[in-house]
């Protein structure tokens, strides 16, 4: 979140040649690398990814003869739901 602040300011070392030169570094989110980048230089890459928050669409829900106000808690009943 702060990255482009702190790389501006001169805080964060460029990691982006040692980045690029990690075994798994082409499996890494796209998204995920683009949070710890800035002006096309790496500063910080993730440690972990979250899936905390889900949202469903109500309507698919009905349509689909499911309890629109009750969304999946767990990844079994979104498997389930599918």
């Amino acid at each position: 979140i702060y990255t482009p602040s702190f790389a501006a300011a001169g805080q964060l070392e460029d990691i982006t040649d040692w980045a690029k030169s990690l075994p798994y570094f082409a499996s890494l989110s796209p998204a995920h690398v683009k949070t710890g980048t800035y002006k096309d230089h790496i500063y910080g890459l993730p440690f972990s990814a979250d899936a905390s928050v889900l949202i469903w669409n109500k309507k698919l829900f009905k349509q689909a003869g499911l309890d629109p106000e009750k969304g999946p808690t767990n990844w079994a009943e979104i498997e389930a739901d599918a």
